[in-house]
């Protein structure tokens, strides 16, 4: 674990053989790796270390629209009150 927390994200020192070195597979299998941390990784910014994943996720969230305010229940329209009819 010593070797993941002196990592420094974003830069360039040969990430994928450093985490292959951290979770002990020399294999690089890429692939597999990125299906094991998809399980448990953070889509929350102030959790990542990452400035990169950051923006990224602002970028994302730009994207979405703000949430539209709650539509009110019932009917969308009134009908006049009924008269009552005339009996013939």
């Amino acid at each position: 674990m010593d070797l993941a927390r002196s990592y420094e994200p974003d830069s360039i020192c040969g990430t994928a053989e450093l985490f292959g070195r951290v979770v002990r597979d020399d294999g690089n299998n890429k692939v597999a790796w990125a299906e094991a941390m998809a399980a448990v990784l953070t889509t929350k910014s102030a959790q990542s270390r990452s400035p990169s994943f950051k923006k990224f996720l602002a970028a994302l969230a730009s994207l979405v629209p703000a949430k539209a305010p709650a539509k009110k229940r019932g009917w969308p329209y009134r009908h006049a009150a009924r008269t009552a009819r005339k009996s013939r």
